[in-house]
């Protein structure tokens, strides 16, 4: 019952259920690929498309052959630091195999999710193996885990679709939503999972896992050390207080953790360095906050799980530990004082849902409570479904850009030198570092260093607020190469400049301007 041998007797077992889930995660894409018709051209990013779209500008620089990561949103980058290492090698993939790059980053989430599918069956299996238990109890978490949410759609009922909950986009604690979301959460809680599987495994294997969850996502690293720590010394705390002595010192996997920290560590560490240290970086860090929010908008979102959970967590059963103690770690570590906390909140569905099966078990029929909960969690995933056919009804932008918009961009890649620089308008600045791989001053909320004041700038500089010699010393201390005036830009207002810029190439409703080297 090593964690290898749970993973794969996982993906063995029920593979139907698992390739049925892969069309699941797979479908909403493949749908929206196909609804663009003769106007509109499919981005590759739907679930929070912004951040979907940032990650093919970093395939972008991998296409590019480096494996330093630079700021794509940002006009001044600076030098760049070995970061998005697994989206930059999907990039090498992509200019290896002369896939596209939407191609390849979505058979990564798809691999990825596979992969989790059989890494939570098994997690599920080594935890409720301890103890008696009732032989459905990990069937019925594994499966309520893997698609449910929480109650948002209620929110969603009284207050609209302006206010979603976090059930709708939090990707990170809902494999459902990770699986959608992007190519690298599903690998990421994949990895949690397998790490958090309370059965032996090989040192080799711990460090390997370890080095790549903290290749993908340091807080997940950080994460699952801190479980395996906090459970560890909870042990030797119980047997000490028996004992009367620290016999029970040897319960904690000191070998596992070791190995773990050696592999994990090195790179942990260099991540929270150098995005503290390097001037740019550090401008990023001080914008990449992820607050918990209000606490109605937790409880309603891991709702039905989370006060089901307290079933579970106060029925004596050897299970309830490891769930509980994950649970607990990430409560504790996401009420900090800091500015990621929810990023510690990974994977938190996945150990409510098993102390809520859990809970419900010890009653006669509570195989038909553990239905009815996981039937109430799946209304916000069908309202997600429900969302891809609107967005494909009415081609929003983000998933969709106009045709010719697409073609100019494409016109950008392969006319343009790689580090050109490109002004464009807040609404269109997101889509030329993935679609085109080139620059521009706004891009990314998080991503362009001093957001605010660039977003501000570009939208004021196509709206003809910024008098012209002030735009001309904008263009020539940016270094600025290109200006895009497509439709978004031109319903701010009229083109700001008379002189000083060449138009290079019309396509449709867009113009490319070349900015004429100045004084």
């Amino acid at each position: 019952n090593t964690p290898m041998g749970l993973l794969k007797r996982g993906l063995a077992s029920w593979w139907w259920a698992a390739l049925a889930y892969l069309l699941l995660v797979a479908w909403p894409y493949a749908f929206l690929a196909r609804a663009g018709g003769a106007a509109f051209v499919f981005t590759g990013s739907w679930m929070n498309w912004p951040d979907g779209l940032s990650y093919l500008a970093k395939m972008q620089e991998g296409l590019r052959g480096a494996w330093r990561f630079t700021l794509p949103y940002t006009a001044h980058p600076g030098r760049g630091a070995y970061l998005y290492l697994f989206y930059l090698t999907l990039g090498h993939v992509s200019r290896w195999t002369h896939l596209p790059l939407a191609g390849v980053y979505h058979a990564a989430r798809l691999l990825g999710a596979f992969v989790m599918v059989g890494a939570l069956k098994g997690f599920y299996e080594a935890v409720f193996s301890s103890g008696t238990h009732r032989p459905w109890t990990s069937r019925w978490a594994w499966m309520w885990a893997l698609s449910g949410g929480g109650l948002g759609w209620l929110a969603l009922l009284f207050r609209g679709p302006g206010y979603p909950t976090l059930d709708f986009w939090f990707a990170d604690a809902y494999p459902f939503l990770g699986a959608l979301t992007n190519a690298h959460f599903p690998w990421v809680l994949a990895g949690l999972f397998w790490l958090l599987t309370p059965a032996p495994r090989p040192l080799g294997a711990t460090a390997l896992v370890g080095l790549g969850l903290a290749l993908l996502s340091p807080f997940g690293w950080s994460l699952g050390a801190a479980v395996l720590l906090a459970e560890g010394v909870l042990q030797w705390s119980r047997a000490a207080r028996k004992s009367r002595g620290l016999t029970g010192w040897r319960l904690v996997p000191w070998s596992q953790l070791g190995a773990l920290t050696l592999a994990g560590a090195p790179y942990a560490m260099y991540t929270f360095w150098v995005t503290h240290t390097d001037p740019v970086l550090r401008g990023w860090t001080a914008q990449n906050l992820t607050p918990l929010g209000p606490c109605w908008d937790v409880l309603l979102s891991f709702s039905p799980a989370l006060p089901l959970a307290v079933l579970g967590a106060w029925k004596p059963h050897p299970a309830r530990r490891r769930l509980l103690v994950w649970a607990g770690v990430s409560l504790g570590l996401a009420l900090l004082p800091l500015g990621l906390q929810r990023r510690f909140l990974l994977g938190w569905y996945v150990p409510l849902v098993g102390l809520a099966v859990l809970g419900l078990s010890r009653w006669p029929v509570g195989r038909r409570y553990v239905l009815l909960a996981w039937a109430f969690s799946l209304p916000t995933v069908l309202l997600l479904f429900a969302g891809v056919v609107s967005t494909a009804q009415q081609h929003l932008r983000g998933p969709f850009l106009p045709r010719d918009e697409a073609r100019a961009m494409a016109w950008l890649e392969a006319h343009t030198p790689p580090d050109a620089l490109v002004l464009a308008s807040p609404q269109t600045g997101p889509f030329i570092p993935a679609l085109a791989g080139r620059r521009v001053l706004y891009g990314h909320p998080m991503e362009t260093v001093d957001a605010i004041r660039w977003r501000e700038l570009t939208a004021a500089f196509f709206a003809g607020c910024l008098d012209e010699a002030f735009a001309h010393r904008l263009l020539r201390e940016q270094g600025v190469d290109y200006i895009y005036y497509g439709p978004e830009e031109q319903a701010l207002g009229g083109f700001p400049l008379a002189v000083g810029v060449t138009p290079v190439i019309r396509i449709g409703r867009v113009v490319l301007y070349r900015v004429e080297a100045g004084p």
